[in-house]
C-alpha cells in the first residue's frame, strides 16, 4: 500500500549566524483544528467506505497533537512538499530541520527551526514562503462530532510527523508561520459555540469591508472571519434603536457556496494532476496543488518549468507522455526534445543522480 501523508495544505526570535543560517527559537508548526480533505487524500479511504471525490472534515485534536509532538523533532524542513524517507531523503529540496523540543500548547504545536539554504531564507524574509505546512501519517477514525462549535466527520489518530514544508499558504492558517517575534501564550482562546445572529453579522461585516470575497481561498476563510469578529468586538455598541449590521441570507449562502466550490475545484485539479503524471513518475505524495505536481513531474524527467505559466504545465505533460508513447525510432526520439523545449521555452534541466 502506498503511504499517504496529510498536509496542514498552515509572532524577534530569529537569529542569523555568521554563516548566514537562520535559526528560529520557537514557532508554531501546526494547530489543532478542523480542515477539509478529499476522500482520496484520506489513508485507507476505500476500506473506510469513503468516496474518493467527496469532501470530509477531519479534526486534528489537541490530545492527538500533544501525543504526536516527539515525532516532529529533528525532521527535515523542505522547500516544498515531497514524501521523504531514509531511502529517499530529497537532499535537493531539504533546506533545514526542526528542533528537538517540540511541545503542544493549545491550540498550537511549537518547535524550533533551523534553515540553512540562502534561497529558502530569502523566501521566508520576503514573505513568499513564510507559512509552514506539516506532513504526517495518521490513522483516520471516522467518528463524527463537534469541536469548539465546528462539526467534523472524523478524527486524525496516531499522528506521526514526516517533514515540515515552507509554503505560500498552508491549511493550518496564517498564524502557523516562521515566527519573527516572540510568541505570546494563549494567542487564540477556544471559540465559543457560535451565536447564529452574531455569526451572520460577522460574515456581513467581512463581505462589506472586502475581507471576504468570492475569490477568498478556503484556507483563508477562518482568518478573515476571525479578523472581522475582532473588528466588530472593537466597534462601539450601536444605539438601542439602530438595526444590527447583518448580511442578507442570500449573500451568506453565496459566499459559503463559492468557497466550497473553490475547494472542490482545487481538490479536483489535484486529483487530475496526480492521474496525469502517473505514467511519468508514478504516485505523487505530499503535494496539495496541481501546479506543484506538474512542475515536480516535469523536473523529474529533465525539464525546468520554473518560469512556465501555470496554463502551459498540463500541455507540457501531455507532450512528454505523447513523445514517450510514440512508435520507437531514433530520429523521432532525438527530435522530440528540442521541439518540446522550443515550443514551451524551457531549458533542459540536469538530472540529480
Amino acid at each position: 500500500m502506498t503511504d499517504m501523508l496529510a498536509h496542514d495544505r498552515i509572532g524577534s526570535v530569529r537569529v542569523t549566524d555568521e554563516d548566514g543560517r537562520l535559526y528560529v527559537a520557537r514557532t508554531h508548526i501546526s494547530k489543532a483544528g478542523v480542515n477539509t480533505y478529499r476522500g482520496s487524500e484520506i489513508p485507507g479511504h476505500a476500506a473506510l467506505g469513503l468516496r474518493a471525490d467527496a469532501l470530509y472534515r477531519l479534526l486534528r485534536a489537541p490530545d492527538e497533537l500533544a501525543r504526536a509532538a516527539p515525532t516532529f523533532n529533528a525532521i527535515p524542513v523542505l522547500a516544498d512538499h515531497a514524501h521523504v524517507s531514509a531511502d529517499n531523503p530529497r537532499r535537493d529540496i531539504t533546506v533545514g530541520a526542526t528542533g528537538t523540543d517540540c511541545a503542544f500548547a493549545d491550540p498550537y504545536l511549537d518547535n524550533a527551526l533551523a534553515i540553512w539554504d540562502a534561497a529558502a531564507i530569502a523566501m521566508v524574509r520576503d514573505g513568499g514562503r513564510r507559512e509552514l505546512s506539516c506532513a504526517y501519517r495518521y490513522d483516520a477514525d471516522m467518528t463524527p462530532g463537534r469541536w469548539r462549535g465546528q462539526p467534523y466527520d472524523g478524527v486524525m489518530r496516531n499522528i506521526r510527523g514526516n517533514h515540515v514544508a515552507l509554503v505560500p499558504a498552508g491549511r493550518a492558517g496564517p498564524d502557523v508561520l516562521v515566527a519573527d517575534s516572540a510568541l505570546q501564550e494563549n494567542m487564540m482562546a477556544p471559540l465559543p459555540e457560535p451565536d447564529a445572529t452574531f455569526t451572520v453579522q460577522v460574515i456581513g461585516h467581512a463581505l462589506r469591508t472586502g475581507a471576504l470575497t468570492p475569490d477568498t481561498a478556503p484556507d483563508a476563510l477562518s482568518a478573515a472571519l476571525l479578523a472581522a469578529r475582532a473588528e466588530l468586538d472593537a466597534t462601539p455598541a450601536s444605539p438601542p434603536d439602530a438595526p444590527p449590521e447583518m448580511a442578507s441570507d442570500a449573500a451568506v449562502r453565496d459566499a459559503v457556496a463559492r468557497a466550497l466550490e473553490a475547494e472542490r475545484t482545487r481538490l479536483g485539479a489535484v486529483e487530475d494532476a496526480r492521474r496525469a503524471v502517473r505514467p511519468l513518475v508514478g504516485e505523487v505524495i505530499g503535494m496539495d496543488s496541481a501546479d506543484a505536481i506538474y512542475r515536480y513531474a516535469l523536473g523529474q524527467v529533465g525539464h525546468d518549468a520554473a518560469g512556465v505559466h501555470a496554463s502551459a504545465l498540463r500541455p507540457m505533460i501531455d507532450v512528454v507522455i505523447g513523445t514517450r508513447q510514440a512508435a520507437p525510432g531514433a530520429a523521432l526520439a532525438a527530435d522530440a526534445a528540442p521541439d518540446f523545449n522550443a515550443r514551451f521555452g524551457v531549458t533542459r534541466a540536469p538530472r540529480v543522480l
